[in-house]
């Protein structure tokens, strides 16, 4: 600053000039003046950026404050606490698809990533919790405003049925909603399906824990008498069932629960079919169990009535069976029941459809309340082995399913998948869902859809004794599943019938000789009671087909005693074949037993001269025979009529089309399952003639001369009072002595087959390929052979 001044004052003595001392001293003079002008503009302009700062400072603090109001405002809307309800007029209950609570408020600080990180927590926040996960509220029994709060919330959450209480008193201290919510006065009594547990501290202040969440305090909704008093009951969401119980008389509701404390659906308007699936253990019998003793402890039998088809065992649906409500059960170990109620409920279909029409109605809720019309509920456990093994079922599960509502019939199926199970059609029109625990989100999406992500996590790690219930107007919640024995009304068993009782394995034959006695019984479709089965109308045969021991004999005796005139048939080919001969060009019966043994027992001509006898016989024959011998089907074809007794193999039982059952008189007549009577005599045993005549049958004719007797033992013939004996083991002179008879005379054939006849006879006497029975011989008459004895001979 001074240099300047120096020089120039050395610049103004050198060269003796003012001027230049001059300028030395304003050139300091315009720094400092710069200098000061500089700062004076950088403090005015420092002043204004801090006006400006301070206006924005202001202007951001309003714009968080406004969004943190926003957010709580948000949240307040979107998860209205008690007091709103009560204050807002406009308020008209939950979002359908809610699944959080507040229970009351909070501080809620935001996470990082989000807009209002780092600016502190927000106050009078909706304190939060998972519906689906139980709630406890651990407090003092004085607290009734608290609880009050909390169950009424609850139970509004509920988009089912809760019985109810008067608003103003209050409320149960455990019961059902979207979970289970319980009032506790110590934490050792947290019951384990409560995982959300709010901690009384005094006052309205309270500690909520959350599974996987830090504590955080709570300021509580509470809720007066007065306050409750003056919420608009319509405001619940479930108005029209809230002041009282479902109307349990009405027709055209059929209302089910899972656990006692409810939530009630309705099966009508929520279904009308029901599905239950869930993994291995995952309780589905159980939930089957406790949604039909629902029904059977709020309707009685006259109401509602139930057929039971459990394909494990019939343990699962076990403790259903002795409900009066109970007229049908079919388990896997008495497979021959799936037969008949397969065919019951078909005709069970048809037998509603004839009521409708009768009453000129189209639906069955349209029914007068005076008839007698309850609505069938079907229960069919594992439905998946069902539907696997036999195809049948499919069929009239689908039309059941497609026509149930209008008929008053109803399924509930339990199976472990939906996928590749249940088809669409039949799913298309079972909307009452339950599902309980599943490890594959994708079969939970198969039968709910629009179950929350949150749900889907939940359902994964559940406990027997929850499930995910969903209908075709309730979202999909948690509900809780008794496992309480059944408990029925005390009622009377009920009258309607599906199908007939199952046909006694023993029925005893009581004819006495009047002839008056059925030989068997059989199911009516139309009245489902025992029915006696026509006997034989007609000369048409009928072959009696089974195992051994499966009562074929006992059929063909019974049969026999509806046509007049039976007789048992001998019990060898050579006599059958002249029981068939005499008796033929009558309108005899006659009872061929074991026809297949008495086949095989002949060489093999004599076996096909015997069933070429068979054929041309005209009259009745009722022939039984084993289901494997190999002319077991040629036989049948001889007969009109075949009767299938029980038959143990499978694959026989599947080439016959026979039945499963296996009781001995069990039997398949015309596509009918029938019992054949026990006990009926046999018929008289035909005998031949000439050893003991049976009256009213041709006699043979009488033997102008006394024969001779050709055989190979002569010797045997030596002292018998007859012709001559001719030794048929010296060929030439044997031909030789018997051509003088061959014309009209008597020849007695004794030891030689019937190739040894034709060779020695040529032409003339024969005798069937059969050999005669033990003392019997082959008796040339002059026109027929015929049996005779021995004994009558040989004198």
């Amino acid at each position: 600053m001074l240099a300047p001044v120096a020089v120039a004052l050395v610049l103004a003595l050198v060269f003796q000039s003012a001027l230049a001392l001059l300028m030395g001293v304003i050139g300091p003079l315009m720094v400092v003046g710069g200098w000061w002008e500089s700062r004076r503009r950088g403090a005015l302009k420092h002043s204004a950026a801090l006006l400006e700062f301070e206006d924005q400072l202001v202007e951001h603090e309003g714009v968080v404050e406004r969004a943190r109001r926003d957010v709580r405002d948000r949240a307040t809307r979107l998860h209205p606490g008690i007091q709103d309800w009560a204050h807002d007029a406009l308020w008209r209950g939950p979002p359908p698809a809610t699944e959080t609570l507040s229970v009351g408020h909070t501080r809620w600080y935001p996470p990082p990533g989000h807009p209002l990180a780092g600016t502190g927590a927000i106050g009078g926040m909706p304190a939060l919790v998972d519906m689906t996960r139980g709630l406890a509220l651990v407090a003092s029994d004085d607290q009734h405003s608290l609880w009050r709060a909390l169950a009424l919330q609850w139970r509004a959450h509920s988009h089912a049925v809760i019985p109810s209480w008067d608003l103003g008193d209050p409320p149960p201290r455990d019961f059902r909603g979207p979970s289970r919510l319980v009032w506790v006065s110590a934490t050792t009594d947290i019951p384990a399906d409560c995982l959300a547990i709010v901690i009384h501290r005094g006052g309205v202040m309270a500690e909520l824990h959350v599974p996987g969440e830090p504590p955080q305090d709570v300021v509580l909704a509470t809720l007066s008498h007065a306050e409750a008093m003056r919420i608009p009951r319509d405001r619940l969401g479930v108005s029209d069932v809230v002041d009282s119980e479902p109307d349990l008389a009405r027709r055209d509701q059929l209302w089910v629960s899972l656990a006692q404390r409810g939530p009630f659906f309705d099966l009508l308007s929520e279904g009308p079919h029901t599905v239950v699936w869930g993994a291995t253990g995952s309780g589905k019998s159980v939930t089957v169990v406790a949604l039909v003793s629902s029904l059977a402890r709020h309707y009685p039998p006259d109401h509602v009535v139930c057929v039971l088809i459990d394909f494990k065992g019939g343990a699962g649906l076990a403790p259903l069976a002795a409900l009066p409500h109970t007229v049908g059960w079919v388990t896997d170990l008495a497979p021959d029941s799936s037969r008949r109620a397969l065919r019951g409920l078909r005709s069970e279909m048809t037998r509603r459809e004839r009521i409708l029409e009768a009453a000129t109605r189209a639906d069955w809720s349209e029914l007068d309340s005076s008839l007698e019309a309850p609505r069938l509920v079907i229960v069919i456990d594992e439905v998946a082995w069902l539907l696997a093994n036999q195809p049948l079922w499919a069929e009239v599960i689908t039309d059941i399913a497609a026509r149930g509502r209008s008929l008053g019939v109803h399924l509930v199926l339990s199976t472990q998948r939906l996928s590749g199970v249940i088809t669409r059609a039949m799913m298309a029109n079972i909307s009452f869902r339950v599902c309980g625990r599943v490890t594959d989100e994708a079969e939970l999406r198969e039968g709910m859809p629009d179950a929350s992500a949150s749900l889907a996590s939940a359902l994964r790690h559940v406990r027997p004794g929850q499930a995910l219930v969903a209908g075709a107007l309730s979202p999909p919640q948690m509900s809780a599943v008794d496992q309480a024995q059944p408990r029925s009304r005390d009622d009377s068993p009920a009258s309607w019938k599906v199908w007939a009782d199952a046909l006694p394995a023993v029925i005893p034959w009581r004819d006495g000789g009047t002839g008056e006695s059925p030989w068997a019984w059989r199911e009516c479709l139309d009245t489902h009671s025992a029915v006696r089965v026509p006997g034989l109308m007609g000369p048409g045969s009928v072959a009696i087909v089974g195992d051994r021991f499966s009562g074929r004999t006992t059929a063909a005796y019974a049969l026999a005693w509806t046509h007049a005139g039976a007789f048992m048939a001998p019990h060898d080919g050579a006599s059958l074949w002249v029981c068939l001969n005499a008796v033929s060009g009558t309108d005899r019966t006659l009872v061929v037993d074991d026809v297949d043994i008495l086949l095989h027992g002949t060489a093999p001509e004599g076996e096909a001269f015997l069933v070429d006898a068979l054929e041309g016989f005209s009259g009745a024959l009722l022939m039984t025979m084993s289901a494997r011998h190999r002319l077991s089907r040629s036989l049948s074809r001889l007969a009109s009529q075949v009767l299938v007794m029980p038959i143990a193999k499978p694959e026989d039982r599947d080439v016959w089309g026979a039945s499963s059952r296996s009781c001995p008189g069990a039997g398949l007549w015309n596509g009918e399952d029938i019992q054949v009577v026990h006990g009926a005599p046999a018929p008289t045993l035909w005998v031949a003639p000439d050893v003991s005549p049976v009256p009213e049958l041709p006699q043979p004719p009488g033997l102008s001369q006394v024969p001779v007797v050709v055989t190979n033992t002569p010797q045997e013939w030596a002292r018998s009072p007859i012709t001559e004996v001719i030794d048929s083991t010296h060929h030439s002179s044997a031909w030789a002595a018997v051509a003088r008879y061959r014309v009209g005379q008597p020849i007695l054939i004794d030891g030689l087959n019937h190739r040894d006849v034709r060779s020695l006879l040529q032409g003339g006497p024969w005798i069937p390929p059969l050999s005669p029975p033990e003392g019997s011989l082959w008796l040339w008459d002059g026109s027929r052979p015929v049996l005779t004895t021995r004994e009558r001979w040989r004198g």
